[in-house]
């Protein structure tokens, strides 16, 4: 069944900001139980907070799924939260900033690098060495994704039932 629903730019705004939100606090809960060293000794303010700023920086590299951030948060685990900036890494940074390949690509370059840097300190195989916090292959901060119709202001919401929002 299809329903037409009308939604402001301000609520829209609204629920993306919420959807963020949600996906940093679970984000934060996997990597409290999967890799609890890179939040040791933080409370709950704080590590919401290294959390945001990684995700920041995940963006700025032009991650935009779950998956995708969660996988360069596990490179900033292993490599430190600033790896991106470490000249030890700069063939990892190079490999985060080429856009001739995809995210996922990118990011699997960059943690070969990380890994083949890293060699020596840690006697592990790469995909050991960097944990799988999960995710989905969708956007992070949203639940919505683009209509495909010819109106640019139309969003689907896939949920139990598919929804036309009419953005206004």
């Amino acid at each position: 069944m299809v329903r037409m629903m009308v939604i402001s730019k301000n609520q829209m705004e609204a629920l993306r900001q919420e959807v963020r939100a949600e996906f940093i606090r679970r984000t934060q809960t996997v990597i409290r139980e999967a890799i609890p060293d890179f939040l040791a000794g933080l409370d709950d303010a704080a590590a919401l907070k290294r959390v945001e700023s990684s995700v920041v920086k995940a963006e700025s590299h032009g991650m935009s799924t779950e998956r995708q951030i969660r996988d360069f948060i596990a490179l900033q685990a292993v490599a430190g939260e600033d790896f991106d900036g470490n000249p030890r890494f700069a063939a990892a940074r190079e490999a985060l900033s080429d856009v001739t390949l995809s995210a996922g690509d990118r990011l699997t370059h960059a943690r070969r690098l990380i890994a083949e840097a890293l060699k020596g300190r840690k006697q592990v195989k790469s995909a050991a060495l960097f944990p799988d916090l999960g995710g989905e292959d969708r956007p992070a901060d949203s639940t919505v994704i683009p209509c495909p119709k010819k109106n640019t202001n139309r969003e689907r919401r896939i949920n139990d039932d598919t929804v036309d929002v009419l953005v206004q």
